[in-house]
């Protein structure tokens, strides 16, 4: 079973896409804009990547993108907002705009609720195979 990251939308300030587990949706995501892969304030390129168990004192089980060029710590985690994220994927159950720092600015809502439901869903994969890969792609960069 594959998973696949396709970006919907993206600007100069956010991309917006939806997580899939095989075919089925799972959640919509919230990443940085392409800034051509520059660490901390861009999404990560379109590619074929592993996915691997990661877990800190700050992000306790969760997920890693890995083997990503000039990369690391490309984690999922909780995020509704843009400035939430240094180069990571927010997960969601719906796009939408919220108020930041006084702005309205788009948004994924509920995204604790959505990181449950997907670890849910990646500890199922990795029970049944210990390597998994995502394949990203979308627009406003190369696919």
């Amino acid at each position: 079973m594959n998973i696949q990251l396709t970006r919907a939308y993206g600007d100069d300030q956010h991309t917006m896409g939806m997580l899939y587990i095989g075919q089925k949706p799972v959640c919509v995501t919230i990443e940085r804009p392409w800034k051509d892969n520059e660490p901390f304030i861009s999404c990560i390129p379109p590619g074929i990547y592993p996915v691997r168990p990661y877990s800190s004192a700050k992000y306790p089980d969760t997920y890693e993108i890995c083997d990503v060029p000039g990369r690391d710590k490309i984690l999922f985690h909780v995020a509704n907002f843009v400035s939430d994220l240094q180069g990571c994927v927010g997960p969601g159950t719906s796009i939408g705009s919220m108020v930041d720092d006084g702005n309205l600015v788009p948004s994924v809502k509920s995204s604790g609720l959505a990181m449950k439901v997907f670890k849910k869903k990646m500890e199922r994969l990795f029970e049944a195979h210990s390597e998994q890969y995502i394949y990203v792609n979308g627009p406003n960069n190369e696919s």
